[in-house]
């Protein structure tokens, strides 16, 4: 019997088979030759490696500080909020808009930084962040006119100023309070809705519930203003007949007759003062006076005393005692 070929050419011991991706790369040099002999350049392939190497991931973006002036209203001055991202991992488009809404854990520390900030707030953990929208909320600007905030009455006492007003017409009210507490004065609420006019000649705003008095808009605005004139023109006339100081009643209106927003409690203090002793009212007060001045409101807030059986020198005296209050 003939000896075959693998009996002529045993394997040998130490071979073992190759794997089709090593037979690849040991092929390699071979193919650069052929790339090099048809003028192909291995840069145009940047795809073709010799080995088959892991695409290097991007590094992490440094770690950076956020500096945050919160205020939760307790004083006009703000906090300094200090948050490391490598602490805390948030955006900055989280937590730097004004008007964000944040809640946080940390260490109150001396502040690093030589402004006006004594103490800082070293962020350890967010509990809650409530975003806004920078283009819609309208304190994103620095500035904002005074008249513009009447049309953003929810979120007008988040102002500077009108946090600051606020404050300032708390510590009045409280010291005039107090000065009349401790001088044996009475606090007597007057009412804002009242059928008499205290001073007989001040312009007055009327309330009434009959739909008369809406002129409204539109087309019907020129007919319904006629309307109502024709009917004042009527009340004038019974109101002429009935004699002077009689007031026809109103039978359409829910109170019965012609009621005004106060314009001065005065002749209600003097019947609580000839009962009472010394009494005062604090409270709103309403004129329907159309001026050019910007200096002239139609509502005010007015401290009114009523003083019975007194000499000139004792109302000398309060008066003396409320300015040496102010003044200190």
């Amino acid at each position: 019997k003939p000896p075959t070929a693998a009996e002529d050419f045993p394997p040998s011991p130490g071979r073992k088979e190759l794997s089709c991706v090593e037979v690849v790369q040991s092929r390699i040099p071979f193919f650069k030759k052929i790339i090099r002999v048809f003028g192909v350049s291995s840069d145009s392939y940047p795809g073709v490696r010799e080995k088959f190497e892991p695409v290097p991931k991007p590094p992490p973006p440094p770690p950076s500080k956020f500096f945050l002036q919160i205020n939760d209203g307790s004083s006009i001055s703000s906090l300094m909020v200090v948050i490391d991202s490598a602490v805390v991992p948030v955006s900055a488009g989280h937590v730097l808009p004004t008007g964000t809404c944040i809640l946080a854990q940390g260490v109150l520390e001396k502040s690093s930084s030589h402004g006006k900030q004594a103490i800082e707030l070293k962020v350890e953990k967010i509990l809650h962040i409530g975003t806004v929208e920078p283009d819609t909320y309208p304190l994103s600007r620095k500035r904002l006119p005074l008249d513009s905030l009447r049309d953003y009455p929810h979120i007008r006492p988040r102002t500077t100023t009108v946090a600051s007003i606020t404050r300032i017409r708390d510590t009045l009210d409280f010291a005039a309070h107090t000065f009349f507490h401790n001088h044996g004065f009475l606090h007597v609420q007057v009412p804002i809705i009242t059928t008499i006019d205290s001073e007989g000649f001040s312009e007055k705003f009327q309330v009434t519930t009959s739909k008369k008095w809406g002129l409204g808009s539109g087309s019907d605005a020129d007919v319904r203003h006629e309307t109502v004139k024709a009917e004042q023109h009527i009340e004038a006339r019974d109101k002429s007949k009935l004699g002077t100081g009689v007031k026809p009643e109103v039978k359409e209106d829910f109170f019965g007759r012609q009621s005004y927003l106060s314009v001065s409690g005065r002749l209600h203090l003097e019947s609580y003062a000839c009962a009472l002793g010394n009494v005062y009212s604090f409270g709103p007060r309403f004129r329907a006076e159309k001026t050019g001045s910007i200096k002239q409101v139609a509502e005010m807030w007015v401290v009114e005393v009523e003083i019975a059986f007194s000499q000139l020198e004792v109302i000398l005296r309060y008066l003396l005692s409320s300015c040496i209050i102010c003044k200190t």
